[in-house]
């Protein structure tokens, strides 16, 4: 297989966009090809994982584990269960193979041997991480001054008790 297409699957990830050619090539190296067919598991929710999986071809699907009904489409190019190829977790969804897919799974095992032999490796994840915690942040602060701005308070007697106190309470406005 050629470099280009070793690594190709990897460029379009958003959290290794940046690095050296070579680093992409050894975290892409790093990781176990592996192929399931229609109908197998790629994760079950609630199980720990201690890795991600790279959807390289083929398509899969979030399943609702109460209803057992399919939901979104993850599409090739997509990076399932990220997470876990940093720090032990627990799957928060089951994704299920719909057509066979060919993945990659980046262990977290064989991404921290990388990060320890490459120091310039762990601080590009940490920093790409820390970018979109910042961009969850301000996004929350978004949402957050949005409800604040719906909320009126206005002031409610309770009526029929008697010397009832008037209390505050906020209502949404519609």
């Amino acid at each position: 297989m050629s470099t280009d297409a070793l690594i190709a699957p990897f460029t379009r990830i958003a959290l290794f966009d940046g690095l050296a050619a070579d680093q992409l090539e050894r975290v892409a190296r790093a990781a176990e090809r592996i192929v399931y067919q229609a109908g197998d598991t790629i994760q079950s929710e609630g199980d720990i994982s201690d890795a991600a999986v790279l959807i390289v071809a083929g398509q899969a699907e979030l399943v609702d584990d109460v209803t057992d009904e399919a939901g979104e489409d993850i599409e090739a190019g997509s990076l399932v269960g990220e997470l876990a190829m940093l720090i032990e977790t627990r799957a928060a969804s089951t994704i299920v193979a719909r057509t066979p897919v060919r993945a990659c799974r980046i262990s977290r095992r064989r991404l921290r041997q990388l990060m320890e032999s490459d120091p310039s490796l762990a601080e590009h994840l940490m920093d790409k991480i820390t970018e979109r915690l910042h961009a969850m942040a301000t996004e929350m602060r978004r949402v957050d001054s949005l409800i604040a701005a719906s909320v009126k308070t206005i002031p409610v007697t309770m009526h029929g008790r008697p010397n009832a106190p008037e209390r505050t309470v906020q209502l949404p406005l519609h």
